[in-house]
């Protein structure tokens, strides 16, 4: 008896496409996660970012003499919102806002500051 194995059967070729696909579509819903991940990171390190923006004419403020007339003493501290555009493929818009909180502090004559910063963050 001869036994001739040319080649593969349809079904072998059936089941190895399968597993390709299976495969193929893992790949690429690891990547498309990953590359959401990436951009809701640089939103969070934007707005980090866009803090310090708005927190330096505070500083300033605070090391002045005068500072009781600024917008630390007043008890309304207010600032446009910051547009930013992100360089990554696909580019975003985000509008930082910042609000500001200013209360009296744990000691005296502290001043307590709460910076909160919030964007819209739309996923690609």
């Amino acid at each position: 008896m001869v036994i001739n194995n040319k080649g593969m059967t349809l079904l072998e070729i059936l089941v190895a496409v399968l597993i390709l696909a299976l495969v193929i579509g893992g790949l690429v819903n690891i990547f498309t996660s990953s590359k959401a991940y990436v951009v809701h990171t640089r939103s969070w390190i934007t707005a980090a970012e866009a803090a310090r923006y708005f927190l330096d004419p505070l500083q300033a403020n605070v090391s002045n003499t005068s500072w009781g007339t600024s917008c630390l003493g007043s008890q309304s501290c207010t600032a446009s919102p910051l547009q930013l555009t992100q360089l990554i493929p696909g580019s975003f818009a985000y509008n930082y806002i910042p609000t500001y909180t200013i209360s009296d502090g744990p000691v005296g004559n502290l001043t307590r500051v709460v910076l909160n910063i919030t964007w819209n963050e739309t996923t690609p």
